[in-house]
């Protein structure tokens, strides 16, 4: 559970700071983007233990283990269907960080 906290706080570390850069639509622009993030951070930390209830109470409801699913994902996309040159180069880079992603995250997922 310590994984999933930090792994979930590292990213909003990192998401957070480029999706602010986000135009909004009553013209505040970033303030206004941070400050629906900010909100939406302080709600989550609210309602951290209903929400942390709520989660053990579905992980005991599971039927498909984790082991299960991953055993079924792929870290390569199907390309087959695109035959623009450019499409295929820019896929190539995608499945080199699909990849990367998907051993961080079958290291990071406990059985």
């Amino acid at each position: 559970m310590r994984r999933l906290l930090v792994c979930v706080i590292a990213a909003c570390a990192v998401v957070t700071p480029t999706a602010s850069a986000a135009p909004s639509k009553n013209g505040n622009g970033v303030m206004c983007v941070l400050q629906a993030k900010l909100a939406a951070y302080v709600w989550l930390a609210a309602h951290l233990g209903a929400i942390l209830q709520r989660r053990r109470q579905v992980q005991s409801e599971r039927r498909v283990s984790d082991g299960m699913l991953l055993a079924r994902l792929t870290d390569v996309l199907d390309t087959t269907e695109l035959s623009h040159p450019l499409a295929r180069s820019v896929v190539g880079l995608v499945n080199r960080f699909f990849q990367a992603w998907y051993r961080l995250s079958r290291a990071v997922i406990t059985w």
